[in-house]
């Protein structure tokens, strides 16, 4: 019960962060970006690979056309706002402007260090 509670508490905590009248459209693609991120992490979890699958599927179906430029109806507004409202609320740039090269890249930078390496390098 424990493990399910943690895959998802990210839920939780972005709807009570995207409830806040401060914040605006620039909040969307980091938050679809590290909800992705963390349901990965928890498909190692024993007993949470098909409901991570699920939540993933889900994410992908509903809010592809906000992180993947090749999704039909893809809007590039929301990514666009990232750019313009860099003090979002867990705001990165690199995974935010990795959707635009490859939607897949951005979980990818995430997950394995090559974003704090990236970081480390840029700044």
């Amino acid at each position: 019960m424990e493990e399910v509670c943690n895959l998802l508490a990210p839920f939780a905590e972005h709807m009570n962060t995207l409830q806040v009248d401060t914040l605006g459209l620039s909040s969307v693609v980091p938050v679809l970006l590290d909800l992705t991120c963390r349901i990965q992490a928890c498909r190692n979890v024993n007993g949470l690979v098909e409901m991570s699958d699920v939540l993933l599927q889900q994410l992908s179906t509903r809010y592809d056309k906000f992180t993947n430029n090749t999704a039909v109806g893809f809007d590039p507004l929301p990514a666009a706002a990232c750019y313009v409202d860099p003090s979002t609320v867990g705001f990165d740039p690199l995974p935010a402007a990795a959707c635009y090269v490859d939607p897949s890249t951005a979980p990818i930078l995430r997950g394995n260090g090559v974003l704090l390496a990236a970081r480390a390098y840029i700044f």
